[in-house]
């Protein structure tokens, strides 16, 4: 399957050996609490990161900068519609909404910018994504415009807090 920025940071970048992927960062968390798992990696560009942060469950254990994915903006049809229905986009992508070069009616949140690229393909009307440009390649969607070619993006490791659990 096509990877998430995060996914890919971790898996090419860190060479990290055993990752497990989660539909969202706040379902490995809760797997870190509750110690079915050792850590999960969040980037900073997630809107939601200050509850990691602040939870006193969780213990930040690691921070590095690695070169994310290019994001870009991406569809089915030949070319960019002039007036799109729908725009699929992670939360952490929102604040690109304004650059994506079109009208739309409205945008709708998905859980990655696989998520993304999939609803794009379910979607039959004039719809577009902001997602990752490996995850676009892998669908074989239309990449109209590079919105952010691929900048340095702080991320975080996560543990569970010592309280927790006796062997940390």
């Amino acid at each position: 399957s096509a990877p998430t920025c995060s996914e890919h940071v971790a898996r090419v970048d860190c060479k990290f050996k055993h990752v497990r992927i989660y539909g969202s960062f706040e379902k490995a968390a809760g797997d870190v609490i509750i110690g079915h798992i050792d850590a999960f990696m969040v980037a900073a560009g997630y809107p939601k990161l200050a509850r990691f942060i602040h939870s006193t469950e969780l213990s930040l254990w690691a921070v590095f900068v690695a070169r994310i994915l290019p994001l870009v903006v991406a569809g089915t049809l030949e070319k960019m519609p002039a007036d799109v229905g729908t725009v699929y986009h992670h939360p952490a992508t929102a604040s690109m909404l304004p650059e994506i070069g079109c009208q739309f009616t409205e945008t709708t949140a998905v859980q990655s910018n696989v998520a993304a690229c999939r609803a794009v393909i379910d979607d039959i009307g004039k719809s577009v994504c902001i997602t990752n440009k490996l995850a676009a390649d892998r669908f074989n969607l239309r990449i109209y415009s590079v919105l952010r070619p691929g900048q340095p993006m702080p991320f975080l490791i996560f543990g569970a807090a010592k309280s927790n659990h006796s062997n940390n």
